[in-house]
């Protein structure tokens, strides 16, 4: 929630909402309402994917405004796909308010998020009369962008394929969070680190982190869903049959019975809320809550880590960005 940031993060969330706002503000038709509908802007959620941006080159360089458009344009590419999952998924409602689909039907809202995907570009090309920013950082910006958005329509096809299977291996479906699920937070990271002529110093490390934020993310995540009561929106997840990291435990490491208690769950051709407290009790049998907790504390453990030991942050600047992981990912 916004009210447990400190003012710091505040100030850069609300920049950077402004600075989006005035991007959609210029258009008059209502396609770019519909947009601002879906940034649902002012909000009590935090721009996650802007904010890594801003802080990485607040870190790195003792400011934040010329980051502003790189900032837009990986938050414009996040509510492109986060448009298309709606749709996809059916799902009526997102943070309690209906969907973008669901109030204007689905080819308006696909062509909403595909107008968004334009505008994220636009918003790295956009940059104008700035010493700092030439045309081989613009162009390695737009590759960053492009490469995040190609790599997370890859895992979404993995997880819809993995919608049917319950032969998904953990190595298997870890690699896919890690390599292609955390794409956005390593672009925006990087988008942070390449206006400050840092990225290839910091390569290594930025993928790393992302990978741990990512399977953070995604861990309390489901880890909400089985083990806490959960809003109508979130069970609607593993209602579509989405695989959870803790139900990829238990297959990969239980025996054929268990394994077959949960397959005829994940095969029924339509999952009721009853079918996640049967899943539930079979997961609280197996103790893959506290593994999945392990799994969780690690990652995130590894995350502040690797800010904790990176020695080309400023100092003065490191604790703010520091802060900023720890509140993601705890």
């Amino acid at each position: 929630m916004m009210t447990d940031l400190p003012k710091e993060y505040l100030k850069l969330n609300n920049s950077l909402e402004n600075h989006m706002g005035s991007i959609l503000n210029k258009k008059t038709i209502p396609l770019y309402d519909m947009m601002s509908y879906h940034m649902n802007f002012q909000n009590d959620q935090p721009r996650i994917l802007g904010l890594l941006c801003l802080f990485t080159h607040l870190a790195l360089e003792g400011k934040y405004e010329t980051a502003l458009n790189f900032a837009s344009s990986i938050e414009f590419v996040n509510n492109f796909i986060e448009i298309h999952d709606d749709v996809q998924s059916g799902q009526p409602q997102r943070n309690k308010r209906d969907t973008l689909w669901w109030k204007w039907g689905p080819a308006q809202a696909i062509n909403a998020g595909d107008g968004m995907h334009a505008l994220a570009r636009l918003s790295i090309l956009n940059i104008k009369n700035n010493p700092n920013i030439n045309q081989t950082k613009t162009f390695e910006a737009l590759k960053l962008l492009d490469n995040a958005t190609i790599k997370t329509c890859e895992s979404r096809y993995s997880e819809l394929e993995y919608q049917e299977r319950i032969d998904i291996t953990y190595p298997e479906y870890i690699d896919n969070i890690s390599n292609k699920g955390s794409a956005l937070f390593e672009c925006a990271l990087s988008l942070g680190a390449v206006l400050s002529n840092n990225l290839h110093n910091l390569e290594n490390n930025i993928q790393e982190l992302a990978r741990s934020i990512s399977l953070s993310i995604k861990m309390k995540k489901d880890i909400s869903q089985i083990w806490t009561d959960s809003s109508s929106e979130d069970q609607n997840y593993a209602l579509n049959k989405t695989k959870l990291i803790p139900v990829i435990i238990a297959l990969e490491n239980e025996s054929v019975s268990y394994k077959r208690m949960i397959g005829e769950i994940y095969f029924k051709r339509v999952l009721e809320k009853d079918d996640l407290n049967n899943l539930r009790k079979i997961l609280d049998e197996l103790n893959i809550k506290k593994r999945s907790y392990n799994i969780l504390n690690k990652s995130s453990e590894n995350a502040i880590k690797i800010i904790e030991n990176e020695s080309i942050i400023q100092p003065k600047n490191k604790p703010l960005l520091l802060d900023l992981i720890k509140w993601i990912v705890n």
